[in-house]
Order: C-alpha cells, then structure tokens, then sequence
C-alpha cells in the first residue's frame, strides 16, 4: 500500500488574506476583507482579484471621486500600493453609508467597485482565494482563507469540507490569522475581537499565543521494525517573550489532541523566552508496530490566548497499516431517502484517518467527512480519526430529515459524505469498496462488501456475480458480517433483525466479551405480584461468549435505587470475584439480600477491563416484597392549545424503591392502552431535562406523552429527571376530554382488583370501557384550554376537593393553591445584596395568585418598603414603591421591580400584598435583609486550579451553633444551583468543601478533612476580568426565598493565582470587600483554618457581655444585662431567641466614639417577660471606611428559684 503525504508550507508569501469580516452588524455595507504585506517592499494588488467560489471581483482603489470621500482621514485612499509591513482592507462601496471601524494611520483601503465583496461573503461556508493579476488560474492564487477546493475554475472554489474552516465568529465578530506566516490550516484562524480589527497586526487583540503549525514525517509508512523520524514545527506570538510551558510530540491514540494516560510522550522542550514570531522545531524517533497512527504535535503554556492551534497531526501507517473493516450495510432501509449507511470497524492498534477515505459503490465515488452539525443520539462522536476498537456509521447527509429511527451505541464515531446520497444511492445489488485517503486504486483498498471485480475504476467495481452477496436481506434489515475477522465471502455476511445494529459489532475472534446471561431472585417476583419481604436469594450467571479466557473478572449484585442501570457505592449489595473462564463457559454465583416492603430494581454486573462488549454486562429484574404501593395519577393534561400532539398524563411513585411500569395500562373509558417506552422513531425530545424509561425511583415522576408529541411544538418544559413514556397507541385513551376519567392498571390485568389509581371518581368495573364518570361529583372537570388538573396532596384521595386547575408542570410537584383569595409575594431578591451606604440597589419581587379566583383590576396593592426602624410596620419614609398592579390570574405571577438606595446598616426590605377577601393573610409578607449579617460565609476559592484539578469553594459556620445547609444556592455571575436538598449540618465553627467532582478533589486534596459536598451542577468560576464588569466573577450564597448569606465580586487583584486559593483573612470580615482576601501562602486550606487567618481582635473581642448569667427578678443583683462594643462607627446591638426569631433592637446604627454601651432588663420588644433560657446577642459595628465587624454571643437569662 502506497501512502502519499502532503506537507504544506507557507513562509514569507505576500500578499496575505490576514482577516476576514463575513458576519457584521451591518450585512448591507460592512463586510471586509484585510490584507497584509508582510514583506520588506511594496506590493501593488493592481490587477489581483479575489473570489469566494461564488463570484469574481477585481481589486480597485478607492476613488474618492466616483466611490464617496472616505469617513476616515487616517486612511490611504486612491492606491492599490500596500507599503512593507502594512495593510489594505477591502470594503464594499456602500461602506461609506454607515461607516463602523477605526483605521490606523496609514491603512490602504481597495474596494470591488460595487456593493458586495464577491457574492455577499458567508461566515460559515465561503472560503476566499486572492489571485494576482496574471489571471484565475491555482498556480496564480496567492493566499487563501477557509482551504478551497483547488481548481483553475475559479466558480469551483468552495469549501473542501476536510476541516473547521471557514467558520463563523458570530455576529460582529471577525476571523484573524494568527501570523501572516502561518498557512491556511484550521489551526492558524481564531476569532478576533468584537468589531475587527481592520488594518491592525496578527495578535495585536489577543494575548500570547503558542500554537503548532504543522508535524512532518520523514517516512509515513516505515517497513516493520523500522522506526518513524517525527518532527513537529512551533510557532510563538505575542508582545512579550513565551512563558514556561511544553511543545512535546506524542503518539496520540484516541486522536482527541490531548496528551492522555498511556500515551507515550516521544519529546518534550520548554519553550520558555521563544520570540515573538520564532519558531522552533523538535524531533522524535520512534518504532511502532502495523498499524494507524496519529502522530501529534502539542504546545502548552499558562497563559496561551487561543488553545484552539495548540495541536497538529500527521498519519503515521507502519508496514502499511492494519486496515479497517466493513462490518454492515443498510441498503434497503425503510426510508431510502435518508436511512441508508455504511458501518466501518477499526481493530487497531492505533487510530484510524476516517476524514479523507473513500467509498464506491460502483457507480459513484464519496469522500468521507466528519459528522456536522447536532449529533443523531446522545454520547455520540463526529471525528476525522477512527480509534481502534471503535465503530464509525457512514450516514446518508439526509438522515436528519427522516424519522432518525436508529438507536446508536454510545461512543459511536458518526460520519457522513460530501455528496447527498452513499454512492450513487444503495441498493442490494451493490458491493461496497472502501478506500484509503490517499488514491482510489486496487493498491488503495482496504475492505469490500459484496466481492466486487477488482479494478482500479471505481466504477468498474460492480458486483463479479459468482457468489451470494452481496444480499437481498429484506426491507428495513442490513448485511451484518458475522465475524470481523473473516473474509468478504458468502459464510461470512448474514441478514440482520428489523433495522439493523448500526455501531454494534460482533467481537472479533481474539476478543475478551463476558455477558451477564441470567439473573434470578428466590422468591420469583414481579413486580405487580407480591411476594414476601426478608431475604432473598440472588443468582446470576457470567457467561464467556468471547474467544479469550477471562481472569480478574468482578460480579457485582446492586440494588438500583435511583434506576441508572448502574452501580453507585450505596447501592452496591456484594462484589464477588468471578472464576477463570474460559470461551464458551458458564459460571454461577450467588448472594443473599434482606428486603424490606416495597418494589425493588435488582441488578447484576460482571467487569472486567478487557471486555469487547461492556452492552451485554449487566441484567435487571424487578421484585416486590410485601406491601408495595402503587404510582398515583397526579396531572391531567387534556385540553392543550393542541389537542393532536400535547396531551399528557402525569404519575407519581411515592417509594420505597422502585416501580416498573411496563405491561401498565391507562384507560379513559373509551379506549385501553398498553404503557410503553418512548421509541427514537417517535422523534427527538427537545427538552434536555426530559429520559425515557419504564423504571419510577421513588419520589419520581413520569409523564404519559401522547405519541406524536414531536410532530408538534414541544410546548413543555419537564423537571430535570422527569421520565417519559408513551402509549402503544398514537392517543392516549380515545383522546382526552374534560369529561373523561381515568384509571391506572398494573402489569396483573384489567379488573377491579388491578386499578393502581382514578381521576375523576370513575365507576369500577371490571370491564374497563364500563368505566365512565360516575358523574356524583364534579370531577373530571375541564380546566380550560392550556390549564392542567392537579392532585392538590399527591398521597391524597381522588376526591372533588384534591383536583385544581392550573398551569401545566409537567413532572414537578403540584402548585401551592388554595381555595378561594389568595395573593402572595413568593419572590424578593436585592441586587447587590451588601454594599456601602448610598449604593444602588435593585429590587426584584413576584407576586403570585396562589388562590383559585381573579379578583377585578385596582383591588390588588403592592407595597414594597426599608424597615429603618425594625417596626415591620412601613412608615411613609420608609416607603419605597407603592402599586396596584394587574392581579395574575390562578396560577400565575407577576413582577414588580423597582430601586432603593442601600445603607450603612442592616435594613430589612419587605414586601407585602393586601386585596379584600384574602383567604391567607400568613403569606402576604416576605421580606430580605440588606447588608444581613449571616452565620455562613464564603471562606475560601480556588478558582484557578492546577490543570487537571477540580475548582471548588470553601464555606464556613462562623456562629457557635449548627447551621443547616439543605436549600442553600450557590451562584456566580452565570448560573446557580442548589447545592443540596438533603439535611446536612455544618457544625459551629465548621467548615464544608464545594466542588463539581468530589472523586476529583480527593485526589487532588488526599489530606483535606472533612464534609465534600457534590453539587447537582457546578458555576464554573472565572479568573479574568469580564468585559464591562470591574470583576472576575461574583460568587454568592444565598436562601432559595432570595436572602443572600454572603457575595463575592471577586478579581485577581483580591489575590488567588495558579494552583492558589483565595482565602478570607478573617471570617469575620464582609465577603464584598477587597481588603478581607488575600493569596494563601501555601497552595490551599481546604476545610481547615486559613493560612491568612489573622482576626482583628475588634472582630472577635469588641463584643463583651456581663454579668452571664443575668438574673433579671427585681431583687438588686445582676438584674441587668451590659452590653459593651468597643469600636468607633455605627453600632446596632439586637436580641434573638435560640430559634433565630429577632426579638427586640436595642441600638440601631446608633454613633459610636469608642465604646458604646447599652443594657437590657431582660423583657422583649413589648414589655413582657421572657422566659429563663439562653439568648443571643448580636452586635454590628459599621466603620466609616465601609469594614463591616459583627459577633454574637450566648447569655444565660436565669431567676432565683
């Protein structure tokens, strides 16, 4: 086998395309193309033309007399001279209509002489070929952009389709070359800044950049034993010399341009004080055996502004290369416009160049490219490479349009065509012939279907009609080969089952592939038929259905709660080592599992690292013990906007355990329906939050979509985890009306005795189309075009008073109704929540209709208010926003949103509705705290970590008692997320570490003490100032009501650097201000004090409190309380119980000139007398420089007995 490879340089070519502005702001007028002589002589571009594939134009200088006088006077208008080192840009001539950019002085501006660059250039789609004045020729093009086709045609010159360029920016956003020295690769473009940079050098908007600009192979194809000499090209940028870093060159196994474990690194240099424009070159040897190999050159460093060029690639194929197989065909699809493929399997070793190869079916000839565009099935691959052991599917560029009815193995690589169909369209008389990606003739094929005649005429490569294939295996089914080690012979192909197995191979006969072939629990249950709790006997039997003896295998029982398929360590019942297996035999082994009452998911999973097919691995069985309950019908959805795709019905399982819903029936009394799983060739749900599956862990919820759903708008937005399922019909029941019941079947049958759960009161009948509306009550009811029917208490009967009507929520919790008025604020944030007196601040409430009726416009207010004087009553100048907005209706919510001017103490800000009749006057009122002192603090970030460990924060109870964590939000600038719902306890003075990856963060922090929590979703934080804001990002902690316990705007000027942590100097410090944060001295304290720690003693010992305990009964000995705070600012002393609950305010905000005294006789805000107990009193300090010192302490008030 013959392997041509083809290295492209360009060093010193002039002129160059150095920028390309497709996607302006102003499509009509603002597009640009620039220019550069990077040279030491003038270029004149008299004469040059340029075209994107599309049209022809000629450079012309701008002529102020027929093109308009040009806006900017810093530019060179009337000549096509570029000077050495300088730059032209090329505008349309409507450019002057709306002029957009600043020029340097001296930039050369050319036009095409008319209102378009070429034919209106495309982000996306155009590439761009400068050609001198001798004429269109390939030899006359001088530079291009976005890699062409090369043709002498200049009309053919469009996209080669082989890689990323050219791309799109987005809008206003133009693409840079990095250097005019760098070739037209896909590595040598990035976006440039926001509005260009017309006239103005490579790199001057970026940062320094290291990149790889090309690997060379002296002998692609070495014979066996012979070694690869490899080098690799570097290329630095920037203003300033190249910082410490790696340029290194490996062998690149899975081809994702990222040096992995188990990759071997052939060299690596520290490219530390490179040049700005030097370039450097480092050489490898290295021996390997048959095989493909990507070859990769890697630059890394610190600071690097555009990681996207940091790699290059060559092929390597030593003694010819080990070639790919075709291991199916799908020539006779049910939908041939859009379902046909190929599948193609690479056994290794090394990586497989699949971009570039070649297919014919002999009558057309394709290139094969990578996949664009959205991937056809979740954990799916688009890539130029084909790794070994891994399958690639060849896909018609049509499947989109069809009804995508193929399921693909994860990880499966997904590949298309250039051309609009596989060939020339496949039918069942075609061979297959696959070529390498450098030739088409017999020395280039690596794998046939089908035994064609061999030709170097692709065309010429038909069937040779002295065999059996290729086969006629049936409409809808494919050719599968039966071993992929085996010959193109008739043995060796057989028709498959009803669409195929895309991705799926067979395991070659040298491959490791242990199954999970059985598995069995004594009692035999399931779930719709109850058996007894206690213990149970598991079994499962490991088959070895692969051609290798397996040792170190692992059979894993699990018990799946949360119905992922999968073992998490809490669900793990006992792992047991499986015995050496050789081919073809069977092993069982058993446990036993003490069951409480309930439906149980029990699984089995046999390991082991070498296996060929872990999709054969694991087996699930439902089992019920004792008293199982029931899922319950919980939403009805039955009048949508679209009556044909949007009718849902929701259920939820209370637990314990887990609920298979499988041979399930629903039944409208018109109609009985099979449950069922949603099928791909239903169509893609568009909500990401939305699986499928037949499994309800407990405290679940699954939603009953109608089965043309995503013929539709796909109008709903599903909870995240919400499971969907469908019926065996195309409508649920006859199709849901308001008048219809309904009842929930189990698997065990149709009769009475079989009914699981009823909306609507429906007769019981043991014939289920009997059961229409028993019509004693008003339910079922119709809520009206767009409402749903909620269960009001999901445990609660199916009775009159459970159903409301309300907004859809499909797979969430039922709303907060009640009957009757009902309007409450259930929402009030500040922004910013801390702050110095006189800062801006914006509130933000809504106010919602919790009730079941409208009330007429002008009879809702809203009052929103600054409680200075602690009264919880608002007087006139506490008054912030007075209104009486339209009222929601039932179910909905409004905003109300307006400002206020922070202050330099702790202020409530409270919100309150008032309407006549409201039925709930407790929730008229919600209020948040300005400048709130809280018990938990931010206390530590790590923002930006070492490469390869996780981010995380550091958050520390800073109060002497427990603080609960359940509900808390953590957020930065971009996103928040609850960081738990379940009840975890930070102990007084304790601390708790945040991170995406708990497993990640004890590696990377193995000493660390204490709690780690997981958050179901993780803020990434970022370490560089944001464009428009005066910090880096704003890390916050608050209340899911809205109350902020803490924020942290901040920049790397706080300190925190590489590997280092941002670390709070004192806990007791305000969380917004610069001067509490410093740099920690080591590289992190993670759950333990600061290495910063350095509290003001006016933090911690400004608080004083005597006599403790205090008996306050009259009789002239410690009747009172004194309570000292040493400081100068404004001192605000309060009162609370162990609850929490604020009890009175002895001093707010009162001046201070040292110290500040004031006592308490133990009564509360009214007068009376409190009870002998604990009390905590709490002090706030505010300095006149904005530092903010608070402390609580605990007394004991005690009466003689």
């Amino acid at each position: 086998m013959m392997i041509h490879l083809l290295v492209i340089a360009l060093s010193g070519q002039t002129p160059v395309l150095s920028e390309v502005m497709a996607n302006p702001l102003n499509e009509d007028c603002c597009e640009f193309v620039e220019i550069s002589n990077p040279s030491a002589s003038p270029v004149d571009l008299a004469g040059f033309s340029l075209t994107d594939g599309d049209a022809l134009d000629t450079i012309q200088a701008w002529n102020e007399a027929v093109h308009g006088t040009f806006p900017d006077s810093d530019a060179v208008t009337g000549t096509t001279v570029i000077p050495p080192g300088g730059y032209a840009v090329l505008l349309e001539t409507g450019y002057v209509s709306d002029p957009a950019y600043d020029f340097p002085p001296g930039t050369v501006i050319l036009t095409t002489g008319d209102a378009a660059i070429c034919n209106g250039l495309a982000a996306s789609s155009d590439p761009l070929t400068l050609f001198d004045a001798g004429g269109t020729a390939d030899s006359n093009a001088v530079s291009t952009y976005g890699t062409p086709v090369p043709s002498d045609n200049w009309s053919e010159r469009d996209d080669d389709g082989l890689d990323d360029i050219p791309f799109d920016p987005g809008n206003g956003f133009s693409v840079e070359r990095l250097s005019d020295f760098m070739p037209d690769a896909s590595g040598s473009w990035m976006a440039g800044p926001f509005g260009g940079s017309p006239g103005t050098g490579p790199g001057s908007s970026s940062g320094p950049d290291l990149s790889c600009t090309g690997v060379v192979l002296q002998d692609a194809q070495p014979a066996p034993g012979l070694p690869i000499q490899a080098s690799a090209t570097f290329l630095y940028t920037g203003s300033q010399p190249c910082p410490s870093g790696t340029l290194s060159l490996f062998v690149d196994l899975d081809a994702d341009s990222a040096l992995s474990p188990g990759e071997t690194e052939l060299v690596s240099v520290d490219p530390f004080g490179m040049l700005p424009g030097e370039r450097d070159t480092i050489f490898a040897s290295v021996t390997l055996p048959a095989g493909w190999y990507c070859i990769t050159g890697l630059a890394r460093c610190s600071q690097d502004s555009f990681p996207a060029n940091d790699a290059s690639t060559a092929c390597a194929a030593p003694a010819g290369g080990v070639p790919p197989v075709i291991s199916e065909v799908m020539a006779d699809p049910i939908d041939e416009d859009c379902d046909e493929f190929i599948e193609i399997h690479y056994g290794g070793p090394g990586t497989y160049p699949l971009a570039g190869s070649r297919i014919t079916d002999g009558d057309a000839v394709d290139i094969l490219i990578p996949w664009t565009g959205e991937l056809p099935g979740p954990g799916l691959r688009t890539s130029q490479w084909l790794p070994s052991g891994r399958t690639a599917v060849v896909l018609d560029p049509e499947y989109p349009l069809g009804s995508r009815p193929y399921a693909f193995p994860e990880s499966t690589v997904i590949a298309t065509v250039g051309n609009t169909t596989l060939g020339n369209g496949l039918t069942t008389d075609d061979p297959v012939t696959l070529y390498g990606p450098f030739g088409t003739g017999l020395v280039d094929v690596l794998s046939t279907y089908g035994t064609p005649v061999p030709s170097d005429d692709p065309l010429l490569r038909d069937d040779d009609g002295l065999d059996g294939i290729p086969l006629a295996p049936g409409n809808g089914c494919s050719a599968e080969r039966i071993s992929l080690n085996g010959p193109d012979a008739e043995f060796n192909w057989a028709a498959s089952g009803p669409g195929g197995s895309p991705g799926v191979v067979p395991p070659p006969l040298d491959s490791l592939d242990l199954c999970l072939a059985g598995l069995w629990i004594e009692p035999v249950g399931v779930l719709s038929t109850a058996s007894p709790a206690g213990l149970v006997s598991l079994r499962a039997s490991v088959g070895n259905f692969g051609g290798l003896p397996a040792d170190g295998a692992t059979l894993t029982f699990f018990l799946d709660m949360d119905a992922d398929s999968s073992a998490s360590p809490p669900e793990i019942i006992a792992s047991l080592p499986v015995p050496y297996s050789a081919p073809g035999s069977l092993d069982t082994l058993e446990t036993v599992l003490d069951l409480d009452d309930g439906c149980w998911l029990i699984g089995a999973s046999v390991y082991h690292p070498d296996d060929f097919d872990p999709s054969n691995d694991t087996a699930l069985r439902g089992y019920s013990a004792g008293e199982c309950p029931s899922p319950v019908i919980s939403e009805v959805m039955c009048n949508p906007s679209s009556e044909d795709t949007d009718e849902y019905v929701e259920l939820w399982f209370p637990g314990p355990g887990v609920f298979n819903l499988e041979g399930c029936r629903i039944c409208d009394g018109d109609a009985l329906d099979v449950l069922v799983p949603w099928r791909p060739e239903l169509g893609a749900l568009a909500d990401p939050d939305a699986s499928t599956g037949m499994f309800m862990p407990a405290g679940s919820f699954t939603v009953i979509l109608d089965a043309e759903y995503c013929l539709g708008a796909q109008p709903w937005d599903f909870a995240p985890g919400t499971r969907v399922i469908t019926t065996a019909n195309t409508t649920i029941g006859d199709g849901l009306s308001g008048r219809d019941p309904l009842l929930l079947y189990s698997a065990a049958g149709t009769d009475t005795t079989c009914i699981m759960s009823t909306y609507g009161t429906p007769v019981l009948s043991n014939d289920p189309l009997l059961c229409d509306d028993d019509g004693l009550d008003s339910i079922p009811f119709d809520p009206g075009e767009g409402l749903a029917v909620h269960r009001i208490l999901l445990a609660g009967p199916d009775s009159e008073g459970n159903w409301i009507a309300s907004n859809p929520s499909p797979g969430s919790d039922p709303p907060s109704v009640h009957q009757g008025v009902d309007f409450s604020p259930v929402r009030l944030t500040l922004e910013p929540p801390f702050g110095e007196d006189g800062r801006a601040v914006a509130i933000s409430s809504v106010i919602a209709n919790l009730g079941t009726v409208s009330i007429p416009e002008g009879d809702l207010r809203v009052v929103i208010y600054g409680d200075l004087d602690h009264s919880s009553t608002p007087s006139p100048s506490e008054v912030i926003l007075a209104r009486t907005p339209p009222p929601p209706a039932p179910g909905d919510s409004i905003p109300v949103e307006t400002s206020w001017f922070g202050t330099h103490s702790a202020v409530p800000v409270i919100v309150f509705t008032s309407c006549a009749g409201d039925s709930i006057v407790s929730d008229d009122t919600l209020r948040v705290e300005w400048n709130r002192a809280t018990d938990l603090v931010i206390n530590e970030i790590m923002y930006r970590p070492n490469p390869g460990e996780p981010e995380w924060i550091e958050l520390h109870n800073r109060s002497e008692y427990p603080v609960q964590l359940a509900g808390v939000v953590l957020s930065d600038s971009r996103e928040d997320v609850t960081i738990t719902a379940d009840s975890i306890l930070v102990e007084a003075g304790g601390y708790v570490i945040l991170a995406p990856d708990s497993a990640e963060f004890r590696d990377a922090w193995p000493d660390a003490p204490g709690l780690v929590i997981e958050p179901p979703s993780w803020p990434a934080l970022n370490d560089q100032i944001q464009p428009g804001r005066e910090y880096a990002d704003d890390v916050r902690i608050s209340l899911s009501c809205g109350q902020a316990l803490d924020m942290v705007p901040y920049a790397p000027s706080w300190g925190g650097s590489a590997g280092r942590s941002l670390e709070k100097i004192d806990p007791a410090a305000s969380g917004w201000l610069s001067t509490s944060w410093t740099t920690c001295s080591g590289t992190g304290t993670p759950n333990e004090r600061n290495s910063s720690y350095n509290p003001d003693p006016g933090h911690h010992g400004f608080l004083s409190c005597e006599p403790d305990p205090f008996s306050p009964d009259g009789d002239g000995v410690d009747d009172a309380l004194s309570i000292h705070v040493e400081g100068e600012g404004h001192v605000t002393v309060e009162i609370y119980n162990v609850q929490g609950r604020r009890l009175l305010t002895l001093a707010d905000g009162l001046q201070s000139g040292g110290v500040f005294t004031v006592s308490w006789n133990g009564l509360d805000a009214d007068g009376g007398r409190l009870s002998v107990g604990r009390y905590i009193v709490f002090a706030r300090l505010e300095k006149s420089n904005g530092e903010v010192r608070e402390k609580a302490a605990v007394v004991v008030l005690a009466r003689r007995l």
